[in-house]
């Protein structure tokens, strides 16, 4: 049975103003839970409806942290999902080291100004994981990278991608402007050159704003070339996390 403070902790992680207290968040699911076990980050506590899937973790092959079994009736109080799925994991959050500008100048690099929707966030990070980019840089004032639904929307890969937080104007001032590091800026922009056409590389820094404020205009002075994916149908608009794709998919292509 959960004691209070265990409960008290769990629902606090859902706001940022907890998880940056404690320094933890959560993560929901079987699936995840397990990604979680699996990375470098550090477990606090497992809290499962099912603890036999985790018999080998019992068995001594990694018993640093706490599982516990839990009702369902209990795990429908502390998660944060409308159909809780069996397991739930508090983990610690890990201090991401800013990579430098230098080493950044032979990958493929995301950069999102203002992304304010966590599905769009987690949904990003998944597409960063699967096309092999290792870091996204984002702007302060975007969502957090440990809010719940960031999370469950990562599908496991916010383990795998490292998400850096930065005033962006300040960093690529600092460090692109100069082209000590000849990393090229590609801005997505409405009014930018179709992608199908712009010459690019495998390489570089690759700026994505927000659906409804699009790329901030300090932001936006300070890169190289606008791109943009062209409209072939009625759509108004392209959902960020779905341009995102289109985008990587064109950089590995080149």
């Amino acid at each position: 049975m959960l004691s209070k403070n265990q409960i008290k902790l769990i629902r606090s992680l859902q706001q940022k103003k907890c998880r940056d207290l404690h320094g933890m968040f959560l993560v929901e699911g079987i699936k995840i839970v397990q990604e979680a076990i699996d990375s470098d980050f550090e477990i606090h506590s497992v809290y499962s409806t099912d603890c036999s899937k985790f018999i080998p973790i019992l068995l001594g092959q990694n018993s640093k942290f706490e599982i516990s079994g839990i009702s369902e009736k209990e795990l429908e109080h502390i998660s944060g999902l409308k159909t809780p799925n069996e397991t739930l994991a508090v983990v610690r959050q890990k201090k991401q080291e800013l990579p430098d500008f230098s080493t950044l100048k032979n990958r493929l690099t995301l950069v999102l100004d203002g992304i304010s929707d966590p599905g769009n966030l987690g949904t990003i990070i998944r597409t960063a994981d699967w096309f092999g980019i290792e870091n996204i840089i984002c702007s302060e004032n975007s969502v957090d990278l440990y809010n719940p639904k960031v999370v469950q929307a990562t599908m496991g890969s916010v383990f795998r991608v490292s998400v850096h937080y930065v005033n962006l104007v300040d960093w690529l001032k600092t460090n692109s402007v100069s082209k000590t590091a000849s990393v090229y800026v590609y801005a997505c922009t409405l009014k930018g050159k179709s992608i199908y056409e712009q010459a690019i590389t495998k390489k570089g820094l690759v700026i994505l704003g927000s659906e409804s404020h699009g790329i901030s205009k300090d932001v936006l002075t300070l890169a190289d070339y606008q791109i943009s994916i062209p409209s072939f149908g009625k759509a108004e608009s392209l959902n960020i996390a779905v341009a995102a794709g289109v985008v990587c998919g064109e950089f590995k292509r080149s």
